[in-house]
């Protein structure tokens, strides 16, 4: 017989419970199924055991917001809005994310507010005043007043007071005798001065003086202003010149009318400027001159660096080359112009160089250029007195240090001065006093001295040579002395007259420059 145990063990069925949140739009996927809606599902598997194995799959699903945000600003202030500043009406759409993940959308309606600014233009008598929220006015000018719209932005009112003077007319009415005058409701029938109040049109006091006048003979008086090259009609004729007459009717009364007609010819005006030439710093006394009367101010432009913007002669003082501009009111309103020019000349801009002297040792040449070789060029010793007049280089003998003063001037004698000091060391000098540069030349094609000749009987290199016209422009160049100059420039030949020429080269105690000048004669 076999016997057989069987033991029975009852396994439970496992239950599994899974949460999950969704937005809306995605899903999750569980034993290869996908749920997109928020729900409870269940579902079968069969576990290690063979038993049942059943899960239970909780989704919540969170809504996707849509928010509408609408603000309004005053102009000038900002709006923020995740980081950025908006500071002009304006509508757009953000997404925001939220707390729970999900994507929260925001329409932006962003309205900016304007300024309100308006103008009130009131106008008052002379003594009296105008009362505005509460505020009395009463000197004429513009004010400015600020207040706060109902929409809470600034509101701002430009309130412009005018103070109308009171009017005072002189009034003379002549009349045959036994006449009448109306004034004012008023019959006037004698001779004499009457005064009565009136009420103007701004509404404010007008005074009238009526001189009242009986006479056999009426007598009217006109006169007239026409510009030169006008004319003028008057009772039918055309006048176009200077004239005084009178014409002689019957008045409505019965008495002679005399009309004297005057015409009185403006003569055009003409304004005259000039011009000027001045240093840096200096002062100039301009003058304008008229022909013809002036009817107005005169007045000049720019004001600046005048001692008057109305005279006829300021003094000016510019800084740069100015253009003044002259104006004055001409006939009938017309303006005037005329210009005065003041050009400042710059001074000229000098450099000093310090050589060794021909004769080396304790002997120095000192060369001064400017851009122009036609500046004078003066040296001084440090007490001030003149060692060479006219001079673009001097040879001194140094003993100790020694300053030297240069000065150019250009041809109106606007003047600059530069100092140099100077100090020998004897030790290891070259004598480059033996490089001779020819200060002349004759490029005509004889043979002779038609090119720049250099000698150097120096232990000095020569490095560039440079050659250049009275403008700073380089007409030649050349790295050693084996290429001569022929007088012209890019093969063209150059005017006659002063050229600088440079020297550069390296010595024993470090790198020197010479300077000097070439005159090309044709």
């Amino acid at each position: 017989d076999s016997t057989v145990n069987l033991v029975l063990e009852m396994v439970e069925a496992i239950h599994t419970n899974l949460d999950y949140f969704i937005c809306t739009g995605d899903s999750v996927v569980v034993n290869d199924i996908a749920y997109y809606e928020a729900g409870t599902y269940s579902d079968t598997m069969v576990s290690a055991g063979g038993c049942d194995s059943v899960i239970f799959i909780n989704i919540s699903q969170a809504t996707q917001k849509f928010v509408i945000l609408e603000d309004t600003i005053c102009e000038g202030s900002g709006f923020n809005f995740g980081g950025n500043v908006y500071t002009e009406s304006t509508s757009f759409v953000d997404t925001i994310p939220s707390l729970s993940g999900c994507d929260s959308i925001v329409q932006v309606n962003l309205v900016v507010l304007p300024k309100y600014e308006s103008e009130v233009f009131v106008s008052i008598c002379t003594g009296t005043s105008y009362t505005h929220d509460g505020v009395v006015y009463d000197m004429e000018g513009v004010y400015e007043l600020s207040y706060q719209s109902n929409q809470g932005c600034d509101s701002i009112i430009h309130l412009h007071i005018d103070v109308v003077d009171q009017i005072n007319t002189e009034l003379v009415v002549q009349n045959c005798t036994g006449g009448t005058f109306d004034f004012n409701g008023t019959t006037i029938t004698e001779a004499g001065t009457y005064i009565d109040t009136f009420t103007s049109i701004n509404g404010c006091d007008s005074i009238v003086s009526l001189q009242f006048e009986l006479h056999d003979i009426i007598q009217t008086f006109q006169n007239y202003t026409i510009c030169s090259g006008d004319s003028i009609l008057i009772n039918g004729q055309v006048y176009s010149e200077a004239t005084i007459f009178s014409d002689t009717s019957i008045s409505i009364m019965g008495c002679d009318s005399v009309a004297h007609h005057e015409v009185v010819l403006v003569s055009d005006i003409a304004l005259t400027g000039g011009s000027a030439v001045i240093c840096p710093g200096e002062e100039v006394q301009l003058s304008v001159t008229v022909e013809g009367d002036l009817l107005g101010l005169i007045n000049w432009t720019p004001k600046e660096d005048l001692s008057c913007s109305d005279c006829l002669d300021p003094i000016a003082s510019p800084p740069n080359t100015t253009t003044y501009e002259i104006t004055t009111m001409g006939c009938l309103g017309s303006e005037i112009r005329a210009e005065y020019q003041v050009e400042v000349v710059p001074l000229p801009e000098l450099s000093i160089i310090q050589n060794p002297g021909p004769n080396g040792g304790q002997e120095v040449v000192l060369s001064a250029t400017t851009i122009d070789p036609q500046h004078n060029i003066n040296w001084y010793d440090e007490s001030g007195e003149l060692i060479c007049a006219n001079c673009t280089s001097i040879v001194q003998t140094v003993l100790g240090d020694q300053t030297f003063v240069a000065s150019a001037a250009n041809s109106l004698g606007c003047e600059v001065t530069e100092e140099i000091s100077v100090s020998i060391n004897t030790e290891n000098q070259c004598d480059v006093g033996s490089i001779i540069a020819s200060n002349a030349m004759t490029p005509n094609g004889d043979g002779s001295n038609d090119q720049f000749q250099i000698i150097n009987s120096s232990d000095a290199e020569i490095t560039l040579v440079q050659v250049l016209n009275r403008w700073g422009e380089t007409v030649f160049e050349s790295h050693g002395i084996e290429d001569l100059w022929d007088g012209t420039v890019r093969g063209n030949p150059v005017n006659p007259g002063v050229y600088v020429y440079m020297i550069f080269g390296i010595c024993t105690e470090g790198d020197f420059q010479l300077v000097g000048n070439v005159t090309v004669i044709r």
